[in-house]
């Protein structure tokens, strides 16, 4: 049974319908239903099945086309869905990561910093960097730690600021800075080699030793005069009196000295 036969008989039950032929678009007469298909027997509709040009076979078409469509849109939605959950427990773990920077409990302090070192991004460099200005030395370290975990260059100016301001309690967050870039900062680093205690020398020179430095004659001539005043009020100097701290300073000195000839 053709197209043009299963139309004509249609069209017979159901006047009221859009008349179908084989010059008509069937997207474009009327939307095929199930119930297009009532009174037909079974034999009758296993011959529309076999037809690429029946009713039947264009019912079915459209019938899967509606249901991938459905399934298409429900998986999109799911993933959305599964995304903004996703998205909120993040959110909601990152805040109490960073309430817990705060607890009493140490090992909750340390852990935490560490997961919000991994995770990283602006929002929780922003936050490291406020902990910096903090009177608490500890969570000062811990979120330098995790500042060098990020390796976010946005924390250098901070880090410096917190270090002049903190000494004798600064040696992690100097430490901080050697994985950063401290090119433009050779004076900085040099005062703290210069004045402050051991462990913060011994980041300082790791760092003059490793990284390039953007500097000018008159920052060379700003670090000798520097060196010659610790040389003179070793009391300014922590360790300098040390015979092999002083030689690993001095050595430190003529390395950029060296430029000046």
């Amino acid at each position: 049974m053709g197209l043009d036969a299963v139309s004509e008989r249609h069209h017979s039950r159901n006047t009221m319908l859009w008349p179908i032929n084989k010059n008509t678009s069937m997207s474009d007469s009327y939307h095929v239903t199930n119930r297009d298909f009532k009174g037909y027997t079974k034999k009758e509709l296993d011959e529309m099945a076999s037809d690429p040009n029946s009713l039947l076979t264009e019912w079915s078409k459209k019938r899967a086309l509606k249901k991938t469509i459905k399934k298409a849109r429900k998986e999109m939605s799911n993933s959305i869905k599964l995304t903004s959950l996703m998205d909120k427990q993040m959110v909601d773990e990152i805040e109490q990561l960073k309430k817990n920077m705060f607890s009493e409990d140490w090992e909750l302090v340390k852990s935490s910093a560490d997961k919000l070192g991994e995770i990283g991004g602006n929002e929780i460099t922003d936050f490291l960097i406020s902990l910096l200005f903090l009177d608490d030395s500890g969570i000062r370290d811990r979120a330098a730690l995790a500042l060098e975990q990020i390796g976010d260059n946005k924390a250098v100016e901070p880090l410096f600021k917190s270090i002049f301001k903190n000494h004798n309690y600064n040696g992690t967050m100097v430490f901080a800075l050697e994985s950063l870039d401290c090119s433009k900062h050779l004076k900085d680093i040099f005062k703290i080699l210069f004045f402050e205690a051991y462990e913060s020398k011994m980041s300082a020179m790791a760092i003059l030793d490793t990284q390039i430095f953007e500097f000018t004659s008159q920052d060379l001539i700003e670090i000798a005069n520097m060196w010659e005043d610790c040389k003179l009020h070793p009391e300014k100097c922590p360790e300098i009196e040390d015979d092999d701290v002083r030689k690993e300073m001095q050595e430190s000195v003529n390395g950029f000295l060296e430029y000046l000839k």
